[in-house]
């Protein structure tokens, strides 16, 4: 596994960057992870290393099998009830009456029938 520097400091804050394998890129979404390590101490930034090391080398482990979920069932469950109350909103916004004969006719005809019965 190819690796950028361990961390670097940025802002004052330290970050573990590493390449993103090629045949990961697509689903991964990006060439090299950054994570911040949330601390400014060199001291404090080395001790989060190896499990977020652990932890990108699993979601390669699991693109590479075929496992991968980038989301969870959790967040899965989340987007389907925002889309669901989206639509169900956007729904309550419009009459949904079903056409008659006469809307039918009249799209037809262009209001024909209407003159005709008069």
């Amino acid at each position: 596994m190819t690796m950028s520097k361990p961390f670097e400091q940025k802002l004052g804050i330290y970050y573990i960057c590493r390449v993103v394998p090629e045949d990961c890129c697509g689903v991964v979404g990006k060439r090299e992870w950054k994570v911040s390590l949330d601390t400014a101490s060199r001291t404090e930034a080395e001790k989060p290393i190896l499990p977020r090391l652990a932890e990108t080398n699993q979601i390669i482990d699991d693109i590479r099998s075929g496992i991968y979920r980038r989301y969870s069932d959790y967040d899965l469950e989340q987007i389907g009830m925002s889309w669901g109350i989206d639509l169900s909103h956007q729904l309550d916004s419009y009459q949904m009456l079903p056409p008659t004969t006469q809307d039918f006719t009249d799209e037809v005809y262009g209001g024909l029938s209407q003159a005709l019965s008069h």
